[in-house]
């Protein structure tokens, strides 16, 4: 007899909690798996994921294979053992599914005698409806049309929200939206974080959720109460993405710089650019050899112009810089639960400090944008040290000019190697965070290990940490 099983994820089959569920529910007859691509609008069967799932169900002992139901009628996906619904574009897919008649007798066939997995989009056109995704991302509907259906399938009792912590971050108003949604509809939205899955053993009925236990935070037995706290920013606090690579910078950075009479090439400005971070560098490097150097971004921007025979302000170097960082943006924004985090410590009196390596004419500015700079108690940017963690002395000169005891203080970052070592070798505590800007599989071993980005539930641990020791 053919076993049964429904499984909803956000990001695939990532956990081995997931992969034993699965291994459950096949039986020794199983042998085919179908990938349905349909809602990678734009790649297909050359999805990033196809090779990942693919080699999983080998694992499995089945033979996986990318089919595309845009193209052909659902009633094929019965020959399978495991049907697969990757991510995309969940109206994408919801389109091509309903267009053929027999879809939902298909989709409810395969619920309640195959293995039906759902994977992103996957997971929100099994569930009643995903009118709510329409507000939070809109983009998803202008890439199918006029006149998009925006319920689901009604396969499961759910409706689903998955990547939710990513979308926290991404998108402000996430949680607002659902909450609204909520209210106004009487309709309860079931959120999924990556990483994590609900089995659902046949077609109507509610599941069970299954957490990734690998994200689950590790916390030191007896760990002490701090009374301070040294916050890294980015890849900790604040999420951000940069493109100084692309040329197009360049070439607007070359006509700034030509409009004040600074005639470069696109690729001559990039070159000497890099070549003059460098020669900064050596620079602080020969004035104190023990310490890791880290120039004064504006000091390269105003060189730029006087090898041209421009000469300018201080400050219109710091415009150019600023010029520079904002055309290079592509996003930045805080992780979700960053201002609640840091105003829940400073209620409980905590003294709060930045500690990062950044430029001051670029990461001031980028605190007061979004609304945390007043948290802290003093903002030390690398620099203004003229040096840079994981150096010791850049530790050092917080310590000593805040008159900070070590042992009192923590340290938070989303790097091993800059933020922990080094204030572990200073007696103080430390936070690990795993978070999207952090290096692949690197982990620590620390007071605290968040081994994925979750604010919210470090606010929990912090602010009862006296409990804990």
């Amino acid at each position: 007899m053919r076993k049964k099983m429904i499984l909803l994820t956000a990001d695939g089959i990532t956990s081995l909690q997931l992969e034993e569920e699965i291994k459950k529910a096949l039986v020794p007859i199983s042998r085919r798996a179908a990938l349905v691509t349909t809602a990678s609008c734009r790649y297909k069967e050359k999805d990033h994921n196809v090779p990942i799932l693919s080699a999983l169900m080998r694992r499995f002992g089945l033979e996986p294979e990318c089919v595309d139901v845009e193209f052909q009628d659902a009633t094929f996906l019965l020959a399978y053992d495991v049907v697969i619904l990757m991510g995309g574009n969940p109206f994408y897919l919801r389109k091509h599914l309903k267009k053929w008649k027999n879809s939902l007798e298909v989709l409810t066939e395969l619920a309640n005698r195959h293995v039906l997995i759902g994977i992103s989009a996957g997971s929100m056109v099994l569930g009643d409806t995903m009118e709510f995704a329409c507000q939070i991302e809109p983009g998803g509907i202008e890439e199918v049309g006029e006149n998009v259906d925006c319920s689901g399938f009604g396969i499961v009792p759910l409706n689903i929200m998955p990547h939710y912590l990513a979308y926290l971050t991404a998108y402000e108003q996430t949680k607002e939206i659902l909450e609204s949604y909520e209210e106004e509809t009487g309709r309860k939205i079931c959120t999924i974080n990556d990483g994590d899955g609900i089995i659902i053993s046949q077609a109507g009925k509610k599941g069970r959720y299954i957490k990734d236990e690998r994200y689950t935070p590790i916390v030191a037995p007896g760990m002490s109460e701090y009374q301070a706290y040294f916050f890294d920013l980015y890849g900790t606090l604040i999420d951000i993405h940069t493109e100084e690579g692309d040329h197009e910078l360049w070439e607007f950075m070359a006509k700034y710089y030509a409009y004040k009479g600074a005639r470069y090439g696109s690729w001559e400005l990039r070159w000497r650019y890099g070549a003059l971070i460098h020669d900064e560098e050596e620079r602080l490097l020969h004035e104190n050899p023990k310490q890791i150097p880290e120039p004064q971004v504006e000091r390269v921007f105003m060189r730029l112009y006087e090898e041209k025979g421009v000469r300018v302000s201080i400050q219109e170097a710091v415009d150019a810089a600023q010029v520079f960082r904002s055309f290079s943006l592509r996003y930045v924004r805080l992780y979700y639960g960053a201002k609640e985090l840091l105003a829940h410590l400073k209620k409980k009196g905590k003294k709060l400090y930045v500690l990062s390596n950044a430029q001051q004419v670029f990461t001031a500015s980028e605190l007061r944008y979004l609304g945390i700079y007043d948290y802290f108690d003093k903002v030390c940017l690398s620099s203004d040290y003229h040096c840079k963690k994981p150096d010791a002395a850049y530790f050092k000169a917080l310590l000593t000019s805040e008159s900070l005891d070590p042992a009192k203080v923590m340290m938070i970052g989303n790097s091993e190697y800059d933020d922990i070592r080094t204030a572990k070798s200073l007696g103080m505590g430390a936070c690990y965070i795993h978070s999207n800007l952090s290096p692949e599989g690197e982990t620590a071993n620390c007071d605290i290990v968040m081994r994925a980005m979750d604010l919210p539930s470090l606010e929990k641990i912090l602010c009862r940490e006296a409990h804990l020791a």
